[in-house]
């Protein structure tokens, strides 16, 4: 192995679809004095994965994991001896993830300056502001009401009525549109009184035979 891979501190394989846990567990093994790894967009990185990376020797300032889908939060509580020094980590769109992995990394990591959990949909802002210390700066989704959308009764905008269709279109029969039955016997009235216009074509038609 090349020494300069056992001494490297930097590592960036993000945006990589094929990197997988076995790659993570030879980073484990090679890469002894590695502080800084992105793995941004890595779709296959497991808990498994970074279990095995866990093990290794490294002491991690810097982590990057957003859009690693596939991530709950067993993976980040793997990581104990080896981010207490942790400056930054970035787990933006990592779905499975709650406030218990936001707690665990604020109480492991006394150092850490950076926490960025964007849309992580279990991940919410009061569970987390209570324990988050004033030199950390916080990444969470903004509330509707921080971010200034109002609803519509707010903005004085148009709310939408629903309104029945017979007492908008007026060039139909209401009485069919508004569901009401026409009362019985009238049809059977008419029918009676004159005769279907493809009875007379028979007529008219057995009459031509007649005369020929």
């Amino acid at each position: 192995m090349p020494t300069y891979v056992r001494h490297l501190q930097y590592l960036d394989i993000s945006d990589c679809d094929h990197i997988s846990d076995k790659c993570l567990k030879w980073i484990a093994s090679s890469c002894t004095e590695l502080t800084s790894l992105n793995l941004r967009f890595c779709p296959r990185i497991t808990n498994g994965g970074l279990y095995d990376l866990s093990l290794g020797s490294q002491s991690f300032t810097s982590l990057k994991l957003s859009h690693c889908n596939l991530i709950t939060d067993a993976s980040i509580i793997f990581f104990s001896d080896s981010i207490k020094d942790l400056r930054e980590i970035y787990l933006r769109r990592c779905r499975k993830l709650t406030d218990n992995t936001a707690k665990y990394i604020i109480k492991v990591s006394p150092r850490l300056k950076v926490l960025d959990m964007t849309a992580c949909p279990y991940v919410t802002k009061p569970n987390i502001l209570p324990i988050a210390p004033s030199t950390l700066k916080l990444v969470l989704d903004k509330s509707m009401a921080e971010r200034g959308v109002k609803s519509p009764a707010e903005r004085g905008a148009f709310v939408p009525v629903e309104i029945p269709i017979h007492k908008r279109f007026t060039s139909g029969p209401r009485d069919i549109m508004a569901g009401k039955k026409q009362a019985k016997g009238e049809d059977g009235d008419a029918s009676k009184g004159s005769a279907s216009p493809s009875s007379k074509k028979k007529k008219k038609s057995s009459n031509a035979m007649m005369i020929e």
